[in-house]
């Protein structure tokens, strides 16, 4: 004969609730980021009410540091990528500034105006 350990099977249909709950949780939290959003987006030019002026300040710190880490992942393919068959290595000059990939030789860069040297 086998016994069940009380507690440990869900009721029927209490999954498909608790499924059903968080997909509802999802979308309120969706909902919130894009309220969030739109605030932020909202506020450009304009002076930041003093009670969100830290979370704004984190938000733009971490979207210039994910603006900085996807230029870097890009400049480290390109350089991966820039070996030719023999072995050497293609110019590859970043902006000082921006770290844009400009091409070896410009006085400017493309994306910023930059003076290279």
């Amino acid at each position: 004969m086998t016994e069940k350990v009380k507690g440990t099977a869900a009721p029927s249909g209490s999954i498909g609730k608790e499924a059903a709950i968080h997909k509802e949780q999802q979308k309120i939290h969706q909902c919130y980021v894009r309220i969030g959003k739109q605030f932020v987006r909202g506020l450009a030019g304009n002076a930041v009410p003093e009670q969100y002026q830290e979370l704004c300040r984190l938000i733009l710190e971490s979207e210039h540091r994910v603006k900085d880490l996807k230029v870097r992942e890009t400049t480290a393919q390109l350089a991966a990528a820039s070996y030719s068959e023999k072995g050497k290595q293609s110019a590859i000059v970043t902006c000082p500034k921006c770290g844009a990939i400009v091409e070896s030789g410009n006085a400017f860069c493309s994306s910023c105006g930059q003076q290279l040297a």
